[in-house]
């Protein structure tokens, strides 16, 4: 029994350490490696064919000179062909020849099998024949084929290494989402308060906010005092490569209709162009292309003494002239070199003006003229730097900047990136070739009779001018290339990735990587923009320039109630400020004074009264009660 019992044990454990039976969470292969395993499967089953074929054809051969024997004796012998009946003896073929024999003839295998059965004498010599043909015919493939398997391995030989990259990417990914975005700006006190309640991950970090800031840190002109995010974003940034990219997207699929095309083209024109102060020619030609009739536009009628930007240069509307059934509409615009008719379609974006008389903001597709009220010029409102630029926006809005700012930051940190390899590749090949040209030189020294070799020379200026042929995706505008072969589906996600990987050196290949997907939501975010249609009114009180945020709060407010988040851009700092502010908050222009100890610190902090602060609040008398009711346990044990 004590026998029985230890085998029965020793079963048991042998059982559960079996790993067929575990259950656990397996580490994932990357793509790299399944294209790998995969190239090894079919080397594998490629080899197996053509050593089952050749072992069937060495079998088969024997057998095949036999029947070709006895077949000429019976000639010799005078006997008719066929007047004696052979069969092969038993066991003269395996199950793996025959079915490398079946396998020779496909669909037709099973009958070609019969035949070989009954009649040996005459399908033996037309089967070694196939054979022999089937192995030459499978070995040359072979030697086609494993130039495609060499390359593939080349390609993905260094990706299977990175198996981080999948993981970061995908945390990457997450930290970008919709839930994310709005849990940074709705939760922003709180991460000022507590650092370590933001995300940990490295990848997480890289694409979240710059910061978390109390209030705004460099210029107090900001008016801002209140606890706010703030994503990184500057003029310097790529952003021709940004809108470029996203336009692809938007007009070749995420938008559905032509309206909500000529919507997201005058979302790029009206606002992100004059909040940045892009240049006008980025815009042009799809504001040309998108244009519908006068009937159907969605462009709002400009009011006579408004400042535009036109692809003509920048001039002053002097009327409005309506079309008709000869012409089209158009505006009597005067410019600096004289006076001209513009179509709407050439008009980029409103110029901000502090003249009264040309306050204008939209409504219903016209330019309505907007009363400032007394107290905007008084003395004991407070006004904003002229430096920043404000604006109240809706969920919308904010994802959609919260986006583009990461878009533009993502393709700024990639130009640095590789324009820093790129420099330091061609600092080696200048390198690697002086030092060629001084061992050439040498050479030379070393035969005084000797004539120059007009080889090395050859040599020389081929590696100086790229002998070899240079590859297709080169630096930051080869990752742009290959940005748009990817988004245009002439380059799957693999082959994407591979070429930033080959571009960066392996650096930070899962935030180029996550481009594709950014710039899918990126697109989205900016056609709901559209469809949501109230941007464009929003930024037009903007653009009032009273530069009273209070104010222009309240007005926001009067145009959409969701207009709910603060956005703010000062180009000195090279930073977007955000913030959450719904209409129960008020918004401060000023740091809160005459609080002391735990008051203090919370008006420092931005005491908005939100959810959040209720929430934190909750938490923090939990964890005091907790130590309190610990210390009083130590009181009773002492």
């Amino acid at each position: 029994s004590s026998s029985s019992s230890s085998s029965l044990l020793s079963k048991k454990k042998m059982w559960h350490t079996s790993p067929e039976d575990y259950d656990g969470v397996r580490a994932r292969r990357n793509m790299y490696e399944e294209a790998m395993i995969k190239i090894e499967d079919e080397r594998y089953e490629v080899d197996m064919a053509i050593e089952r074929n050749s072992s069937a054809m060495k079998q088969v051969e024997p057998l095949a000179e036999e029947a070709t024997a006895l077949r000429e004796q019976e000639e010799r012998d005078g006997q008719p062909i066929g007047r004696l009946r052979y069969r092969l003896r038993p066991r003269s073929l395996s199950s793996n020849h025959i079915c490398a024999v079946a396998r020779l003839y496909g669909e037709s295998g099973d009958e070609v099998v019969r035949h070989l059965a009954r009649n040996p004498i005459s399908v033996l010599p037309i089967v070694l024949r196939r054979l022999r043909e089937k192995d030459a015919e499978w070995r040359r493939a072979r030697a086609d084929m494993c130039k495609v398997w060499r390359a593939g391995n080349i390609a993905n030989f260094a990706g299977s290494f990175d198996v981080l990259c999948y993981f970061y990417r995908r945390e990457a990914e997450r930290a970008f989402a919709t839930e994310a975005l709005l849990e940074d700006v709705k939760g922003a006190r709180r991460f000022v308060k507590h650092p370590d309640r933001r995300p940990s991950h490295p990848a997480a970090r890289a694409v979240g906010p710059a910061r978390f800031a109390p209030r705004h840190l460099t210029n107090p002109g900001a008016l801002l005092f209140q606890s706010h995010l703030e994503a990184r974003a500057s003029n310097a940034m790529p952003h021709g490569d940004a809108y470029r990219l996203t336009t692809m997207l938007v007009m070749n699929g995420v938008a559905k209709t032509n309206a909500d095309r000529e919507k997201a083209t005058r979302v790029w024109a009206e606002f992100v162009a004059p909040w940045f102060d892009l240049p006008a020619h980025w815009f042009l030609k799809e504001l040309r292309e998108r244009s519908r009739a006068d009937k159907s536009s969605c462009v709002v009628k400009y009011a006579p003494g408004q400042k535009i930007r036109t692809a003509f240069g920048d001039g002053t509307i002097l009327s409005l002239i309506e079309g008709g059934p000869s012409c089209a509409f158009r505006y009597k615009v005067h410019f600096p070199y004289g006076t001209s008719y513009v179509r709407p379609s050439a008009v980029v974006h409103v110029l901000p003006s502090s003249n009264k008389g040309t306050r204008y903001a939209r409504r219903g597709g016209f330019m309505e003229f907007v009363e400032l009220p007394e107290r905007s010029s008084g003395k004991d409102a407070k006004l904003l730097d002229k430096s920043f630029q404000l604006v109240f926006g809706t969920e919308k809005v904010y994802i959609f900047m919260r986006l583009y700012c990461l878009l533009a930051t993502l393709l700024s940190d990639a130009r640095d990136l590789l324009g820093a390899r790129e420099k330091k590749s061609r600092a080696l090949a200048a390198a690697a070739a002086r030092g060629k040209r001084g061992g050439v030189a040498k050479q030379r020294g070393a035969g005084a009779n000797a004539g120059p070799d007009r080889m090395d020379v050859d040599e020389i200026a081929s590696d100086n001018l790229g002998g070899e042929d240079k590859p297709k995706y080169v630096g930051y505008q080869g990752l742009v290339s290959a940005l748009k072969d990817h988004l245009a589906d002439r380059m799957d996600y693999k082959t994407y990735e591979t070429t930033c990987r080959t571009l960066s050196g392996g650096e930070k290949v899962y935030l180029l990587a996550a481009l594709p997907r950014l710039l899918d939501k990126t697109a989205d975010a900016v056609v709901k923009v559209a469809r949501e249609d109230g941007v464009l009114a929003l930024f037009d009180l903007s653009q009032l320039r009273h530069r009273d945020p209070v104010l222009l709060r309240s007005q926001s407010l009067g145009v959409n109630a969701d207009a709910v988040y603060r956005i703010q851009y000062g180009n000195r700092d090279g930073y977007v400020c955000m913030s959450y502010l719904p209409p129960e908050v008020d918004l401060l222009t000023s740091p809160r004074s005459g609080s002391s100890g735990a008051g203090a610190a919370a008006a420092a902090h931005g005491d908005e009264g939100g959810l959040t602060n209720a929430k934190d609040d909750v938490e923090m008398g939990q964890a005091s009660g907790r130590f309190s009711h610990s210390s009083a346990k130590r009181m009773k044990l002492k």
